[in-house]
């Protein structure tokens, strides 16, 4: 089965103390989720799509 997941990024940085992290909260004992890079679009204001297919 093949999955897809995408991620926007901006320009910005938040490092607020006790704020979570995108993806933070996983088990220590999880495996990695391998993802492939299906697609990039920049845009003028310096974001980034980035898009990932997941074979499953």
């Amino acid at each position: 089965m093949l999955c897809s997941k995408s991620i926007l990024l901006a320009p910005g940085i938040d490092g607020r103390k006790g704020m979570t992290a995108a993806f933070d909260g996983l088990p220590l004992d999880s495996e990695p989720v391998n993802l492939h890079l299906t697609n990039v679009t920049s845009y003028l204001n310096g974001s980034v799509w980035l898009r990932y297919s997941i074979n499953k």
